[in-house]
């Protein structure tokens, strides 16, 4: 990713240009180059780069299949398993909208997974959003997880998986 294009995301996240004029400047047509965003963090990935995560998502806004395709949720869940970039609960929450059963293991390991920079959060905030995600899978599979969650030790796991799992 060049400096001009991390500069048009950025630009365009913090509202100092809009999407047309994003999409007019910006050097890919997404419309025409399906795999860019995929590619773009694929290579994020691989490269452990943390901005390029964070813009790279930012380009899943493009993508118009978005909610109706299964290609990003194997990257989506290599990321989630990273603990290198910031952008976890993002993560969770477009996994959570895709609600892919192919994600139920990522979303179980992260939901146990204390990231460092997460330490401060006595409230569990990514967890809570894993059991969530995992409960609006709706599988026999994503229930079985949120049954291994609801023996947490952990007073707050155990209470929102049991709440996903019995509504209590």
């Amino acid at each position: 990713m060049t400096v001009n294009e991390k500069q048009l995301i950025t630009d365009f996240v913090s509202g100092k240009i809009t999407s047309d004029v994003f999409l007019s400047r910006y050097p890919i047509d997404f419309d025409n180059n399906h795999s860019y965003i995929l590619l773009t963090l694929q290579n994020a990935y691989e490269l452990r780069n943390a901005e390029e995560v964070d813009l790279g998502l930012s380009l899943l806004f493009f993508d118009k299949e978005f909610r109706n395709s299964k290609k990003y949720v194997e990257i989506l869940c290599e990321l989630l398993s990273a603990s290198w970039h910031y952008r976890h609960e993002d993560i969770v929450t477009l996994l959570q909208g895709l609600k892919a059963p192919e994600s139920v293991d990522a979303l179980y390991e992260a939901a146990l997974s204390r990231f460092d920079y997460l330490d401060y959060d006595d409230t569990y905030a990514l967890a809570r959003k894993c059991i969530h995600a995992l409960g609006d899978i709706k599988t026999e599979y994503s229930k079985e997880k949120l049954r291994l969650l609801a023996t947490s030790d952990v007073p707050i796991i155990k209470e929102k998986a049991e709440k996903q799992l019995y509504g209590k």
